[in-house]
């Protein structure tokens, strides 16, 4: 087994951590499996928006509850994420949606990937901490996307 990167922060220290961390703070959660050139361009822009860029990853437990089968164990998923300069810690989240891991984090952004709609629990964690959910779509980063052509979603309109 492949001992973790030192970016990858513990459940028992993420409060240390997240002490340290450059505010504002924006929040990423996957399982980031086989990491494309595409997705890698979206974490670049998230990491862009703001101070922090916190990854929430899906722990081999919490893919699987997801009925995701990864090819790569959490600790090579998280070796990937290590190498981006745009990374600043990763957190490894046992619950598929971590609602839990953002309302300690309390993230000024919570950026989602893709086309999944942004999820009703999220959007409540979020107006909590006043945050709001940001959408990168993966089909505009090959287009010439910017973090100025986001579509922003504030939590009353997330759902």
């Amino acid at each position: 087994m492949i001992a973790p990167p030192a970016s990858l922060c513990s459940a028992a220290d993420l409060a240390e951590c997240v002490a340290l961390l450059a505010r504002p703070l924006v929040f990423v959660h996957g399982v980031f499996d086989g990491l494309t050139r595409p997705q890698r361009a979206q974490l670049d822009a998230a990491g862009r928006l703001g101070g922090t860029l916190v990854i929430g990853l899906l722990s081999d437990r919490a893919a699987s509850a997801a009925g995701l089968r990864p090819r790569h164990d959490e600790h090579t998923r998280a070796w990937a994420l290590h190498g981006m300069a745009s990374v600043a810690i990763t957190v490894l989240c046992d619950e598929p949606l971590p609602l839990h891991l953002a309302a300690l984090l309390q993230p000024q952004l919570w950026a989602w990937l893709g086309e999944d709609p942004i999820a009703p629990e999220a959007a409540a964690v979020l107006a909590a901490c006043q945050g709001r959910a940001i959408r990168l779509p993966e089909s505009g980063v090959d287009k010439g996307w910017t973090a100025s052509d986001q579509q922003l979603f504030s939590p009353r309109h997330a759902a």
